[in-house]
């Protein structure tokens, strides 16, 4: 899968756009149409959800959840 698609199934799942439920392609069909049809729901969406992924895989919240792994793996390894 490439990010395209990563990013893409990520915005058809946020409150803008709404879940697909599984395996229904009519539902699928409808979102794409409605992103097709709707260039500023579009930009919407991609900026909500470049914002969210920033925040969510930032350097700072990556680092915060490797420094927890490691708490959960070996307690009092790592102090910050």
């Amino acid at each position: 899968m490439t990010n395209f698609f990563l990013l893409f199934a990520y915005l058809l799942q946020t409150k803008n756009a709404g879940p697909v439920p599984v395996g229904d392609v009519e539902a699928l069909a409808d979102r794409i149409r409605k992103l097709a049809e709707n260039p500023k729901l579009r930009e919407k969406m991609g900026k909500a959800a470049q914002s969210q992924l920033a925040d969510k895989y930032s350097m700072k919240a990556m680092v915060a959840k490797h420094v927890e792994l490691y708490r959960q793996i070996e307690p009092g390894m790592v102090e910050i």
